[in-house]
């Protein structure tokens, strides 16, 4: 796994947020990140990065999980 600051600095190379920073994205639209882990498989540093900054916007209070009755947790 790589460290939060290079994962952070590591850039997109598709899609409507192509080359801009994984940080960049994780401001603009945190939500995104979290597709990304679900969703890219042919991109594996890019798979590990977006991993990286998830937990850390997930541990930081950025972004909430659904739980699996669909509410929100609590803050």
């Amino acid at each position: 796994m790589p460290a939060l600051v290079d994962a952070l600095e590591t850039r997109l190379t598709f899609g409507k947020f192509e080359g801009l920073t994984l940080a960049d994205v994780a401001e603009l639209e945190p939500t995104y990140v979290e597709w990304m882990v679900r969703t890219i498989g042919r991109e594996p540093g890019l798979l590990m990065a977006a991993r990286v900054v998830l937990r850390y916007l997930e541990r930081s209070g950025a972004l909430r999980r659904r739980r699996l009755d669909g509410e929100l947790p609590p803050r």
